[in-house]
């Protein structure tokens, strides 16, 4: 983790009035140079634009290579920026120096040192000067940061862990005591890396629900870069879909799922077909075909209430429930959920099938 201290020539106001207070990023565009071998020089993040409001919590979500993380570092000023602008409460900081944003960073790894307790790592973002709403302040003295040591610990779950070595936590302790730190010295902007695709599924999914209670807790603006869509919509209050360099598409979690802005946006969030339905094309989630009772439908899909027919490839069980993997004809493969008082049918057999509305979503065109 690095906290940075804001520019003395920042002018020291509140925050800005409207829409401008805050981060923003405008027509942003950060190339690599072509290697040694001769090629092609790469356009890592192709005019980029958006805004986070202060306070507010923003996913930056993508496949690898999309660009996310080397917006993030553009942000952070660890990467040059080609063309464009990233201000913050209107003041452009493209002559000031990382260490002088007044941003904190939070990578996957945590990187805590091995020679200081858990107190004494949290305590590490406040030895120097630190930054309370982009302000310098003094060092704060040794009672004050004790209890702010206490109190991020608290928040981050490890109320009385200040004496543990951090040779003894676990994972997710790591990365707990790796946030604490973060959030010490009070960045006015925090840039969070992957931080949590270290740990296993399980694990990832609880820190989740705790990283955004944190950032909640503290009132901390936040870009979070993730390629896990459960993640970006736990932690996030919006998400930017990147795709090859460029914002796919920005909004709440429940907006992007209910109308994703193309197939490719959806199939990233996790939808897994796309089918015609009263000649209009929908997107499927996992569960939107349901087995089906009575007779046999049709091959092809007319209407919500229309039957179709697929082939069990394979069935397994997550968390307690059945689910089939089924090639639908005309659809794909897709997955099916089967009824809690129903055998798990066997690969081979044939399904009848009936879409269900409220497990889909509209697709543009």
């Amino acid at each position: 983790m690095t906290t940075t201290a804001p520019s003395a020539a920042r002018r020291d106001a509140g925050p800005a009035a409207g829409p401008a207070a805050g981060l923003a990023v405008r027509d942003v565009v950060v190339t690599y140079a072509p290697d040694a071998r001769g090629a092609t020089a790469v356009r890592a993040v192709d005019g980029v634009s958006l805004e986070v409001a202060r306070g507010e919590i923003l996913a930056l979500l993508g496949p690898s290579g999309c660009g996310k993380s080397s917006l993030l570092r553009a942000v952070a000023g660890l990467e040059p920026l080609a063309a464009g602008v990233v201000t913050w409460d209107d003041d452009d900081l493209a002559r000031t120096p990382v260490h002088e944003r007044g941003f904190g960073l939070m990578f996957q790894d945590g990187q805590l040192f091995a020679h200081r307790d858990v107190a004494g790592n949290v305590a590490y973002g406040l030895q120097g000067r630190t930054v309370v709403d982009g302000r310098r302040t003094p060092r704060p003295g040794r009672a004050e940061r004790a209890d702010r040591v206490a109190e991020l610990l608290d928040v981050v779950g490890l109320a009385g862990y200040g004496r543990r070595a951090v040779s003894t936590l676990s994972g997710g302790e790591r990365q707990r005591v790796a946030l604490a730190r973060s959030l010490a010295p009070r960045p006015r902007l925090l840039l969070l890396d992957e931080p949590l695709s270290a740990l296993d599924r399980e694990l990832r999914e609880r820190l989740a629900v705790d990283l955004r209670s944190a950032l909640l807790a503290t009132g901390t603006t936040a870009v979070f870069v993730t390629h896990d869509q459960d993640e970006a919509f736990t932690v996030a209050d919006r998400v930017a879909v990147m795709r090859a360099g460029r914002l796919a598409q920005v909004g709440k979690p429940a907006e992007l799922w209910a109308a994703p802005a193309s197939w490719e946006v959806a199939s990233f969030l996790g939808y897994e077909a796309q089918i015609d339905v009263d000649g209009r094309r929908v997107a499927l989630a996992p569960g939107a075909l349901r087995v089906a009772e009575g007779p046999s439908g049709t091959s092809s899909v007319a209407t919500p209430d229309a039957r179709l027919s697929g082939t069990v490839r394979s069935t397994h069980v997550r968390r307690g429930v059945v689910e089939a993997t089924v090639d639908v004809t005309g659809v794909g493969q897709v997955t099916v959920v089967v009824g809690p008082h129903e055998p798990a049918p066997a690969p081979g057999s044939v399904l009848d099938l009936r879409l269900d509305p409220a497990r889909t979503a509209p697709l543009p065109g």
